[in-house]
């Protein structure tokens, strides 16, 4: 039995690397980042506690810094919370949902709020014209079908190139392609041997199932051809065959619910309208209305066909179901009943209420202005709203829909326009790696309380079922517990396909271990765990995690690995081996190693699951060169996957405490590998080298540029590169988390030398990968033992700066040592050691008046800053006086001046009083030592200078016990005798004292 599961800043981190850059013209961060911060970094503002009507228009939103724009991610992802009710998921666009809402605003008269060009542009995007045809993801997924584990149907290579034509005829556009070439290639599809149509051209030698013509194919190829060719004279031959493989495909003469009903093939073993059982409404209303191309729909056995509709037909309630097999849960009636409607009035069914009918049709659109696919299922697919409004607009019902009524179906359809196109989900399927996303987002900058927990708790509830054999959440949040697989199969949720992944590098599964993990720690995150635990048994949902390990070592290749959801059995191991790809053997062991911490069960390694097992399956795909290592996915050599495989195997060998490679290789691996034009690529190196903690020198400029040229501003969301073709919505948690825990850098900016009673400016800019505004969560000061502590002021431009006053005394000369710290708080989360050296012009005039009785002395000085002069506040001067070069006596000088400008020293000495004398004099500046600025004897007529080899000065040279005395030039007056001649050479004499 085949196994069908497809339906069913900032608070700092304690360690911080510091580099400082220490010169007066240092290269400003702002000239780098071209960013100025305007507001607050990361208000905290909860929509709970506001009262205005938009709980949260009081944040200014002008800020386009990183972390201005993280800062908007959470303003938008709160305000669209608190209006919809849910966060708004992108989906891929796709040429079939692009035509289903191009037909719908077309079918209802609004049109014209399609941007035709943006459409067109998508859809040329997506055609190649040497071959002539249109292929999107879904027709490459078709390609790589593998009909041993699921076909997708509706998404054939026919198919798509079907919707792009019928778009471009709604546009008006058929023009862009060549017609000639397209008619070609739709009858290339035709199947010679059955008639009917395939979803690529064919070949006989086609797999089997490739070659199954279906009626959705033959539809399609019909609809298509007949809008593109004049006629079908020159196809009679064919155009009969096409009704007789319809005819054929008609259920006749068996007296049975299903009599008179179509099957969609001719192959009871493989199933091509998946999830739907044959025959039913689709599959008949396909063969109908291609019969109706030809105007041979009355050819069907019609009787038949009316006993059909009537075994699906509800009297009761007036609506059909789709088949008499829906899961007994009207699965699709909705949808269905259009489809009733409109088979009815083109067969002449008279076995319904037709007012009736068209009652429940339009008395059952949803909240959202549309429909859901049935009354008790409330999904509201694209596909949905296209089938019912086509039908509606077949049978001429539309009419009876008011202008406001077709407006507010049309406005619905905005809620499906991703990107330029349009995606069969809309906005609000929340997917669990969103929900994911913000739970973790919001948890790093401590903001978990401002969701609203319990509403997300609810949701992320319902979306688990322990009716699979494995416990499991489903891959989107649902409001209400009940059937949750998507008919129109999005690429997101659906890739079943070949093991080797020919065309499309992508796999993930509407269940998986992936969205079982990013429920768990979302519950974790809302501290719902516990709660969730009490509902279901963690427990079970542990062990069945450890079953899903693949253990047949037939399959060498994924011995050892997990399958995304299933246990193993022996007995469908060739299915399960086609389904393994390694990110699910990570996310198997993130889930376990959350349950176990959540159920106290230890180490992973005693899990009971085979680790070496698991060790070798990781490690036979292990590249290692000479310089290199790296995981290897086999499937993609795209450098950023490689990546982030590696990133999981490191994890996943330390979580088992196995990792022993060469780390250094892996090293180079990520550094030979750096691609700043790819935020996934520096996501991933990021986390191999904190994982590993490498030594990778990332520039932050580029770093920070990238999340500036990746920002969508009016999505509010990332691409994963600069080309902007795919935006990731997980890139808003990867951004949180580089700006929450990448090493933060500082960038100190002060002068290296400062005069003394001036002041040094003090600039901090600090940065990590993303941002380098932290917004108030940190404080700076700069803090010495000399100066004293003082705080570094935020500034508009997002640097930390103060002016430093260093004063005139002696502590502040020569050099200024301190520290600048970072502050959470009272807590240091980071420090940078400065010092500079501090200079002073000392200013000072030294005058005498000496005679034959007495000697005066007066010293005018000052220091010499801000281009003004100041006291020697500190400051004094003496004289040693010396008798036959013997130190006699010490006197010192009067301060004798009011001035707030200099300081005049005065000293008058009596000859009678020492008699015939040497005298040094000294000045102390009161910073440094004192130093000899002159020598006197009585009896001669003048100074001299301290440095002159003066006949008369002591033998021994007292000054050199005084700590370096600076040589200057100083010049004096002098009164020879007892007349006072006053020289003219009084001069002002200055010297930069440095260290």
């Amino acid at each position: 039995m085949r196994l069908r599961k497809e339906f069913s800043l900032l608070c700092i981190v304690l360690a911080i690397v510091v580099s400082g850059i220490v010169m007066t013209n240092t290269k400003d961060l702002e000239d780098i980042d071209n960013i100025t911060d305007t507001s607050p970094a990361f208000p905290q503002v909860s929509a709970a506690n506001n009262t205005n009507n938009d709980p949260l228009s009081n944040i200014s939103l002008l800020d386009d810094s990183n972390s201005g724009l993280i800062n908007q991610m959470f303003y938008q992802k709160l305000k669209e919370y608190n209006d919809a009710g849910y966060f708004s998921t992108i989906y891929e666009s796709s040429i079939q949902a692009t035509y289903y809402a191009l037909y719908i605003l077309d079918a209802l008269g609004n049109l014209d709020q399609v941007n035709s060009s943006e459409v067109i542009t998508y859809l040329l995007k997506h055609y190649d014209p040497t071959t002539n045809l249109f292929m999107d993801k879904l027709a490459y997924r078709y390609l790589d079908t593998d009909f041993s584990q699921t076909y997708y149907p509706l998404s054939s290579v026919l198919q798509v190139n079907s919707y792009a034509v019928f778009s471009l005829s709604i546009l008006n556009r058929l023009d862009l392609i060549d017609i000639p070439k397209m008619i070609n290639f739709i009858w290339s599809c035709y199947n010679p041997v059955s008639s009917g149509f395939i979803g690529q051209a064919y070949d006989s030698d086609l797999e089997e199932g490739l070659k199954l013509a279906t009626m959705d194919n033959t539809y399609f190829a019909v609809t298509t051809l007949d809008l593109l060719m004049n006629n079908w004279i020159d196809y009679t031959s064919q155009k009969d065959a096409i009704i007789q493989f319809i005819s054929d495909l008609q259920i006749s003469g068996v007296s049975s619910w299903d009599l008179g009903g179509f099957f969609n093939d001719d192959d009871f073993l493989t199933e091509t309208v998946f999830p739907l059982f044959e025959p039913n409404l689709f599959s008949s209303y396909w063969g109908i209305k291609t019969l109706e191309v030809f105007d041979m729909e009355s050819s069907i056995q019609v009787a038949d066909f009316h006993t059909f509709l009537s075994s699906l037909y509800d009297v009761e309630y007036d609506y059909f179901k789709i088949s008499e097999w829906d899961y007994g849960m009207n699965y699709t009636n909705i949808v269905a009943t259009a489809l009733g409607l409109e088979l009815s009035d083109i067969t002449g069914f008279q076995g319904i209420s037709q007012s009736e009918v068209i009652t429940f049709i339009l008395a059952n659109r949803n909240s959202f202005g549309n429909w859901d696919q049935s009354t008790t299922v409330t999904h509201h697919e694209l596909i949905d709203i296209f089938q019912i409004i086509r039908s509606l607009k077949n049978a001429g019902i539309l009419t009876q829909l008011t202008l406001l009524e077709k407006k507010e179906i049309a406005d619905s359809i905005n809620n499906y326009h991703h990107y330029n196109g349009y995606s069969s989900l809309s906005k609000d399927y929340i997917s669990m790696n969103l929900i994911y996303t913000i739970t973790s987002s919001f948890e790093l900058f401590d903001r978990i309380s401002e969701l609203d927990i319990y509403d997300i708790y609810l949701k992320i509830k319902n979306s688990y079922s322990d009716s699979y054999e494995t416990g499991s959440f489903n891959g989107y949040l649902t409001d209400a517990i009940g059937f949750q697989g998507l008919r129109s199969h999005p690429i997101e949720y659906y890739t079943s396909g070949k093991r080797n992944y020919e065309y499309i590098n992508q796999f993930p599964q509407l269940r998986s271990h992936q969205s079982t993990y990013y429920a768990l720690a979302s519950l974790k995150k809302m501290f719902k765990l516990d709660e969730f635990g009490d509902a279901y048994h963690l427990f079970e949902l542990f062990n069945d995690i450890v079953n899903t390990q693949f253990l047949d070592d037939s399959y060498s290749d994924n011995y050892g690995a997990f399958t995304p959801l299933w246990p193993y059995e022996e007995s469908q191991a060739g299915y399960l081996n086609k389904k393994i790809s390694f990110e699910y053997s990570y996310f198997a062991i993130r889930s376990l190693e959350l349950l176990g911490e959540q159920l106290g069960l230890g180490n992973v390694s005693n899990y009971g699951f085979n680790a070496n097992a698991l060790y070798t399956y990781i490690d036979k795909n292990i590249v290692e060169e000479a310089s290199t290592l790296y995981f290897n996915p086999k499937y993609t050599s795209d450098v950023e996957t490689i990546l982030q495989d590696t990133y999981y195997m490191i994890y996943i060998l330390k979580s088992l405490n196995l990792y022993a490679k060469d780390s250094q290789k892996i090293e180079h691996y990520v550094i030979s590998n750096l691609n700043y034009n790819n935020i996934k690529n520096i996501f991933y190196s990021y986390k191999i080298a904190d994982i590993l903690n490498l030594t990778v020198d990332f520039e932050v400029y580029l770093t920070q540029e990238l999340v500036q040229n990746i920002y969508d501003a009016e999505l509010h969301e990332f691409y994963i590169a600069t080309d902007r073709e795919v935006i990731d919505q997980e890139i808003f948690l990867w951004l949180c988390e580089m700006a929450r825990n990448s090493e933060i850098g500082f960038n100190v900016e002060y002068s290296s030398v400062v005069d003394l009673g001036e002041f040094n400016t003090i600039s901090v800019s600090i940065s990590n990968l993303i941002v380098r505004d932290f917004g108030s969560v940190l404080k700076f000061k700069f803090e010495s033992d000399q100066l004293g502590i003082f705080d570094l002021n935020k500034t508009q431009d997002g640097k930390y700066k103060n002016d430093i006053p260093v004063p005139i005394r002696a502590n502040s000369y020569p050099e200024v040592k301190g520290w600048v710290y970072a502050y959470e708080g009272t807590e240091k989360k980071g420090e940078y050691y400065i010092s500079f050296t501090t200079t002073y012009m000392l200013n000072y005039t030294i005058e005498s008046v000496i005679t034959s009785t007495s000697a005066s002395f007066q010293i005018n000085s000052s220091i010499f800053s801000d281009q003004k002069p100041h006291l020697l506040t500190f400051g004094k001067a003496f004289t040693r006086i010396y008798k036959d070069d013997i130190l006699s006596d010490l006197k010192y000088f009067n301060l004798t001046s009011d001035s707030s400008e200099y300081s005049l020293f005065s000293l008058t000495v009596d000859r009678e009083d020492i008699g015939d004398c040497y005298f040094e004099i000294f000045l102390d500046d009161g910073i440094r030592a004192p130093f000899r600025i002159a020598n006197a004897t009585f009896g001669q007529d003048s100074i001299e200078d301290p440095n002159d080899d003066s006949p008369n000065k002591p033998s021994k040279d007292y000054g050199a016990d005084i700590k370096v005395a600076v040589p200057l030039m100083v010049f004096f007056t002098t009164v020879p005798g007892s007349v006072i001649v006053i020289s003219t050479k009084k001069l002002m004499k200055s010297k930069t004292k440095t260290r």
